[in-house]
Protein backbone atom coordinates (compact mmCIF):
# COMPACT_ATOMS: atom_id res chain seq x y z
CA UNK A 1 0.00 0.00 0.00
CA UNK A 2 1.06 3.54 -0.96
CA UNK A 3 1.91 5.85 1.96
CA UNK A 4 -0.07 8.76 1.59
CA UNK A 5 2.00 11.99 0.76
CA UNK A 6 1.94 15.08 3.14
CA UNK A 7 0.59 18.08 1.87
CA UNK A 8 2.71 20.49 0.07
CA UNK A 9 2.36 23.97 1.27
CA UNK A 10 2.58 26.49 -1.28
CA UNK A 11 2.91 30.15 -0.73
CA UNK A 12 1.93 32.38 -4.10
CA UNK A 13 -0.46 34.20 -5.97
CA UNK A 14 -4.11 33.62 -7.20
CA UNK A 15 -4.90 36.26 -9.41
CA UNK A 16 -7.36 36.95 -12.35
CA UNK A 17 -5.47 37.15 -15.60
CA UNK A 18 -6.76 39.07 -18.71
CA UNK A 19 -4.68 37.46 -21.80
CA UNK A 20 -4.33 38.56 -25.63
CA UNK A 21 -2.95 36.79 -28.47
CA UNK A 22 -2.78 36.97 -31.79
CA UNK A 23 -6.43 35.12 -32.02
CA UNK A 24 -8.01 34.87 -29.27
CA UNK A 25 -8.43 37.17 -25.83
CA UNK A 26 -9.45 35.40 -22.28
CA UNK A 27 -11.09 38.15 -19.51
CA UNK A 28 -10.14 38.02 -16.12
CA UNK A 29 -9.93 34.18 -15.83
CA UNK A 30 -8.39 32.20 -12.92
CA UNK A 31 -4.88 31.85 -12.50
CA UNK A 32 -1.45 33.19 -10.33
CA UNK A 33 1.72 31.22 -9.27
CA UNK A 34 -0.22 29.38 -6.53
CA UNK A 35 -3.05 28.36 -8.98
CA UNK A 36 -1.01 26.85 -11.19
CA UNK A 37 1.28 25.32 -9.14
CA UNK A 38 -1.36 23.74 -6.74
CA UNK A 39 -3.75 22.63 -9.20
CA UNK A 40 -0.87 20.47 -10.99
CA UNK A 41 0.52 19.06 -7.40
CA UNK A 42 -2.88 18.21 -6.40
CA UNK A 43 -2.99 15.47 -9.16
CA UNK A 44 -0.29 13.99 -7.39
CA UNK A 45 -1.11 14.28 -3.98
CA UNK A 46 -3.10 17.14 -0.67
CA UNK A 47 -2.14 21.10 -1.53
CA UNK A 48 -2.35 23.52 0.95
CA UNK A 49 -2.37 27.67 -0.07
CA UNK A 50 -1.40 30.27 0.88
CA UNK A 51 -2.08 33.78 -0.50
CA UNK A 52 -4.61 36.23 -0.23
CA UNK A 53 -7.29 37.12 -2.66
CA UNK A 54 -9.40 40.91 -2.75
CA UNK A 55 -13.78 40.97 -2.02
CA UNK A 56 -14.11 41.29 -5.89
CA UNK A 57 -12.72 37.62 -6.13
CA UNK A 58 -15.44 34.93 -7.61
CA UNK A 59 -17.06 32.37 -5.40
CA UNK A 60 -16.60 30.00 -8.23
CA UNK A 61 -13.36 29.91 -8.87
CA UNK A 62 -12.48 29.26 -5.18
CA UNK A 63 -14.76 26.21 -5.74
CA UNK A 64 -12.63 25.01 -8.75
CA UNK A 65 -9.64 24.95 -6.31
CA UNK A 66 -11.81 23.28 -3.39
CA UNK A 67 -12.57 20.29 -6.23
CA UNK A 68 -9.28 19.77 -6.91
CA UNK A 69 -8.25 19.17 -3.49
CA UNK A 70 -6.26 22.28 -2.28
CA UNK A 71 -6.82 23.23 0.77
CA UNK A 72 -7.51 27.05 0.93
CA UNK A 73 -7.73 28.06 4.73
CA UNK A 74 -4.47 30.01 4.48
CA UNK A 75 -6.11 31.92 1.71
CA UNK A 76 -7.00 35.46 3.35
CA UNK A 77 -10.29 37.35 1.56
CA UNK A 78 -9.36 41.20 2.39
CA UNK A 79 -12.01 43.19 2.15
CA UNK A 80 -11.65 46.82 0.76
CA UNK A 81 -8.82 45.22 -1.65
CA UNK A 82 -8.96 44.53 -5.24
CA UNK A 83 -7.49 40.94 -6.15
CA UNK A 84 -4.07 40.58 -7.83
CA UNK A 85 -5.06 41.16 -11.35
CA UNK A 86 -2.53 40.66 -14.95
CA UNK A 87 -2.87 41.58 -18.18
CA UNK A 88 -0.52 40.45 -21.02
CA UNK A 89 -0.44 40.42 -24.57
CA UNK A 90 1.47 38.05 -26.44
CA UNK A 91 3.74 37.92 -29.73
CA UNK A 92 1.86 36.35 -32.94
CA UNK A 93 4.17 33.29 -32.04
CA UNK A 94 3.44 33.46 -28.61
CA UNK A 95 7.79 33.31 -27.54
CA UNK A 96 7.02 37.01 -26.15
CA UNK A 97 4.57 38.99 -23.72
CA UNK A 98 3.70 42.61 -22.78
CA UNK A 99 2.78 43.17 -19.36
CA UNK A 100 -0.03 45.88 -20.07
CA UNK A 101 -1.32 46.16 -16.65
CA UNK A 102 -0.69 44.51 -13.26
CA UNK A 103 -3.46 45.30 -10.23
CA UNK A 104 -1.33 45.03 -6.91
CA UNK A 105 -3.73 46.60 -4.52
CA UNK A 106 -4.04 43.22 -2.63
CA UNK A 107 -0.26 43.24 -1.47
CA UNK A 108 -0.75 46.72 -0.01
CA UNK A 109 -0.10 46.57 3.88
CA UNK A 110 0.00 42.70 3.25
CA UNK A 111 1.93 40.45 5.43
CA UNK A 112 0.62 36.91 5.00
CA UNK A 113 1.38 33.66 7.47
CA UNK A 114 0.88 29.72 7.47
CA UNK A 115 -1.40 28.70 10.12
CA UNK A 116 -0.45 27.40 12.94
CA UNK A 117 -1.53 23.42 12.43
CA UNK A 118 0.52 24.35 8.73
CA UNK A 119 3.24 24.96 10.67
CA UNK A 120 5.15 21.10 10.34
CA UNK A 121 4.86 21.29 6.69
CA UNK A 122 7.79 18.50 5.26
CA UNK A 123 7.63 19.97 2.01
CA UNK A 124 7.21 23.79 0.91
CA UNK A 125 6.87 25.10 -2.79
CA UNK A 126 7.71 29.32 -2.84
CA UNK A 127 6.17 30.24 -6.30
CA UNK A 128 7.66 33.52 -7.91
CA UNK A 129 7.80 36.77 -5.02
CA UNK A 130 9.57 39.29 -3.11
CA UNK A 131 12.48 37.12 -1.58
CA UNK A 132 11.82 38.97 1.77
CA UNK A 133 8.58 37.40 2.11
CA UNK A 134 9.53 34.48 0.69
CA UNK A 135 12.16 34.11 3.51
CA UNK A 136 9.79 35.21 6.28
CA UNK A 137 7.01 32.26 4.84
CA UNK A 138 9.89 29.82 5.65
CA UNK A 139 11.64 30.68 8.59
CA UNK A 140 7.91 30.13 9.89
CA UNK A 141 7.40 26.56 9.11
CA UNK A 142 9.34 24.14 11.53
CA UNK A 143 10.73 21.04 10.40
CA UNK A 144 10.93 21.51 6.94
CA UNK A 145 12.93 19.23 4.94
CA UNK A 146 12.74 20.48 1.19
CA UNK A 147 12.01 24.08 0.56
CA UNK A 148 12.10 25.10 -3.35
CA UNK A 149 11.84 29.17 -4.65
CA UNK A 150 10.73 30.17 -7.96
CA UNK A 151 12.22 33.25 -8.92
CA UNK A 152 12.28 36.27 -11.44
CA UNK A 153 14.90 38.84 -13.48
CA UNK A 154 12.82 41.71 -11.13
CA UNK A 155 13.70 40.21 -7.45
CA UNK A 156 17.51 39.79 -8.94
CA UNK A 157 17.78 43.87 -9.66
CA UNK A 158 15.36 45.10 -6.82
CA UNK A 159 16.19 42.64 -3.83
CA UNK A 160 19.54 40.51 -4.65
CA UNK A 161 21.04 40.42 -1.22
CA UNK A 162 17.56 38.88 0.22
CA UNK A 163 17.90 36.77 -2.67
CA UNK A 164 20.60 35.10 -2.11
CA UNK A 165 20.38 34.59 1.43
CA UNK A 166 16.65 33.20 0.71
CA UNK A 167 19.24 31.03 -1.92
CA UNK A 168 21.68 29.63 1.35
CA UNK A 169 18.45 28.38 2.97
CA UNK A 170 16.60 26.32 -0.05
CA UNK A 171 16.83 23.16 -0.75
CA UNK A 172 16.35 23.40 -4.41
CA UNK A 173 15.81 26.65 -6.88
CA UNK A 174 13.98 27.15 -9.73
CA UNK A 175 14.19 29.72 -12.69
CA UNK A 176 14.25 30.54 -16.27
CA UNK A 177 17.75 30.11 -18.47
CA UNK A 178 17.60 34.54 -18.74
CA UNK A 179 17.22 34.82 -15.39
CA UNK A 180 20.42 32.22 -14.68
CA UNK A 181 22.62 33.97 -16.90
CA UNK A 182 21.53 37.88 -15.66
CA UNK A 183 22.55 36.34 -11.93
CA UNK A 184 25.52 35.12 -12.75
CA UNK A 185 26.93 36.94 -15.41
CA UNK A 186 27.69 33.85 -17.69
CA UNK A 187 26.64 33.19 -21.32
CA UNK A 188 26.36 29.18 -20.74
CA UNK A 189 23.41 28.08 -18.73
CA UNK A 190 24.88 24.87 -17.85
CA UNK A 191 28.25 27.04 -16.12
CA UNK A 192 25.43 29.60 -14.64
CA UNK A 193 23.76 26.36 -13.28
CA UNK A 194 26.66 25.07 -11.38
CA UNK A 195 27.67 28.91 -10.34
CA UNK A 196 23.96 28.95 -8.79
CA UNK A 197 24.35 25.62 -6.89
CA UNK A 198 28.00 27.74 -4.53
CA UNK A 199 25.43 29.42 -3.58
CA UNK A 200 23.86 27.01 -1.48
CA UNK A 201 20.87 25.02 -2.82
CA UNK A 202 21.52 21.35 -3.01
CA UNK A 203 19.63 21.70 -6.58
CA UNK A 204 19.41 24.29 -9.21
CA UNK A 205 16.49 23.63 -12.17
CA UNK A 206 16.22 26.42 -15.21
CA UNK A 207 13.58 26.08 -17.43
CA UNK A 208 14.07 26.55 -21.05
CA UNK A 209 10.19 26.81 -22.52
CA UNK A 210 9.70 24.23 -25.58
CA UNK A 211 13.41 23.28 -25.27
CA UNK A 212 12.67 22.05 -21.70
CA UNK A 213 14.76 22.09 -18.65
CA UNK A 214 18.26 21.25 -17.21
CA UNK A 215 18.87 19.75 -13.51
CA UNK A 216 21.99 20.78 -11.80
CA UNK A 217 23.05 19.29 -8.52
CA UNK A 218 26.30 17.34 -6.82
CA UNK A 219 25.88 14.59 -9.03
CA UNK A 220 26.54 16.82 -12.27
CA UNK A 221 24.05 17.93 -14.72
CA UNK A 222 21.26 16.07 -16.40
CA UNK A 223 18.68 17.82 -19.48
CA UNK A 224 15.19 17.26 -19.54
CA UNK A 225 12.92 17.30 -22.26
CA UNK A 226 9.89 19.08 -22.89
CA UNK A 227 6.49 17.65 -24.32
CA UNK A 228 6.53 19.11 -27.99
CA UNK A 229 3.17 20.55 -28.08
CA UNK A 230 1.11 21.22 -31.14
CA UNK A 231 -1.21 23.43 -30.59
CA UNK A 232 0.41 26.14 -28.04
CA UNK A 233 -2.40 28.60 -26.32
CA UNK A 234 -1.43 30.29 -23.89
CA UNK A 235 1.99 29.43 -21.92
CA UNK A 236 1.03 31.45 -19.23
CA UNK A 237 1.33 29.77 -16.21
CA UNK A 238 3.63 26.68 -17.86
CA UNK A 239 6.72 27.42 -15.61
CA UNK A 240 4.59 27.24 -12.29
CA UNK A 241 2.46 24.31 -13.60
CA UNK A 242 5.56 22.95 -13.73
CA UNK A 243 6.90 23.23 -10.71
CA UNK A 244 4.16 22.44 -8.69
CA UNK A 245 4.09 18.77 -10.40
CA UNK A 246 7.94 18.64 -9.89
CA UNK A 247 7.51 19.59 -6.06
CA UNK A 248 4.54 16.63 -5.38
CA UNK A 249 6.93 14.16 -7.25
CA UNK A 250 9.33 14.98 -5.44
CA UNK A 251 8.13 14.70 -2.15
CA UNK A 252 10.55 16.13 1.00
CA UNK A 253 13.83 14.35 0.59
CA UNK A 254 16.59 17.16 2.07
CA UNK A 255 18.81 16.03 -0.49
CA UNK A 256 17.44 14.11 -3.82
CA UNK A 257 19.24 12.41 -6.38
CA UNK A 258 19.82 13.24 -9.83
CA UNK A 259 17.74 10.32 -10.59
CA UNK A 260 14.53 11.36 -8.30
CA UNK A 261 15.35 15.21 -10.11
CA UNK A 262 14.98 13.73 -13.32
CA UNK A 263 11.71 12.04 -12.54
CA UNK A 264 10.27 14.54 -10.93
CA UNK A 265 10.95 16.63 -13.90
CA UNK A 266 9.64 14.76 -16.44
CA UNK A 267 6.30 14.88 -14.83
CA UNK A 268 6.54 18.57 -14.36
CA UNK A 269 7.17 18.77 -18.32
CA UNK A 270 4.06 16.88 -18.74
CA UNK A 271 2.03 19.02 -16.68
CA UNK A 272 3.12 22.20 -18.20
CA UNK A 273 2.19 20.75 -22.03
CA UNK A 274 -1.25 20.56 -20.64
CA UNK A 275 -1.31 24.22 -19.49
CA UNK A 276 0.15 25.52 -22.50
CA UNK A 277 -3.00 23.34 -24.71
CA UNK A 278 -5.13 26.45 -23.77
CA UNK A 279 -5.69 29.88 -21.59
CA UNK A 280 -4.80 29.93 -18.42
CA UNK A 281 -6.03 27.26 -15.81
CA UNK A 282 -8.62 25.74 -18.83
CA UNK A 283 -6.73 22.75 -19.47
CA UNK A 284 -5.61 22.15 -15.97
CA UNK A 285 -8.65 22.02 -14.62
CA UNK A 286 -10.50 18.80 -14.39
CA UNK A 287 -6.96 17.30 -15.95
CA UNK A 288 -6.63 13.68 -14.17
CA UNK A 289 -3.71 12.08 -13.01
CA UNK A 290 -4.65 9.33 -15.52
CA UNK A 291 -3.81 11.75 -18.54
CA UNK A 292 -0.72 13.02 -17.21
CA UNK A 293 0.87 9.11 -17.06
CA UNK A 294 -0.26 8.39 -20.22
CA UNK A 295 1.32 11.25 -21.48
CA UNK A 296 4.52 10.61 -19.26
CA UNK A 297 4.81 7.58 -20.73
CA UNK A 298 5.04 8.39 -24.31
CA UNK A 299 7.37 11.53 -23.19
CA UNK A 300 9.68 8.38 -21.57
CA UNK A 301 9.04 6.22 -25.02
CA UNK A 302 9.76 9.00 -27.64
CA UNK A 303 12.62 10.49 -25.87
CA UNK A 304 14.95 6.82 -25.84
CA UNK A 305 14.98 7.26 -21.92
CA UNK A 306 15.09 4.45 -19.98
CA UNK A 307 11.75 3.01 -18.91
CA UNK A 308 12.23 2.87 -15.04
CA UNK A 309 13.13 6.69 -15.52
Amino acid sequence: MAVPRAPLLIFGTVALDTILTATDRRDRILGGSGVHAGLAAALYGPVRLVSAIGEDFPEASLGCLRRAGIDLAGVVRRAGRRSMSWTGRYSADLSSRETLEVDLDIFQGLSLSVPEAWRDAPSVFLANGDPRDQLRILESVRGVRCAVADTMNHWLREARVPLERLARRITGLILNDEEAIEWTGLPSVPAAARKLLALGPKFVIVKRGEHGSLIACSEGLAPVPAYPVEGVRDPTGAGDTFAGALLACLGSSANPSLAELRRAALTGSVAASFCVEAFGTERLQGLTRASCDARRKSLVEFSALDPRS
